[in-house]
């Protein structure tokens, strides 16, 4: 089977999905807006989207904004769409990290130098 390279092939075939594929926001991205904190996630073994965009994408909104907010990439190099419960609690401890630390819960700052 061949792989699919980009969500509209999976969209094309499923009405669960909904989002846009990556390189369709790319091209959305203007220079010097304040974006907000950003986490993007993407996996070595998914099917529905090729890491390398996802990286382009976080490189390019990196580039582009200028909140000095963190556009961080998360990249799981040995899950895939059925992930195991350890992968997907990983994930999740990442994520709510994530949204922890951006909303200033003082367990989650960097500690000062």
């Amino acid at each position: 089977m061949a792989r699919p390279t980009s969500l509209s092939w999976v969209a094309s075939r499923s009405k669960t999905v909904s989002r846009a594929p990556c390189h369709e926001y790319y091209h959305h991205v203007k220079d010097g807006t304040p974006y907000p904190a950003v986490l993007f996630e993407t996996g070595m073994n998914d099917p529905r989207l090729d890491p390398w965009q996802m990286a382009k994408m976080a490189a390019r909104l990196q580039a582009a904004t200028s909140s000095g907010k963190p556009v961080l990439l998360r990249v799981d190099y040995a899950g895939d769409p059925a992930a195991t419960e350890k992968q997907a609690q990983e994930r999740r401890a990442d994520q709510w990290s994530f949204l922890l630390w951006q909303f200033g819960v003082p367990e989650f700052q960097p500690p000062n130098p």
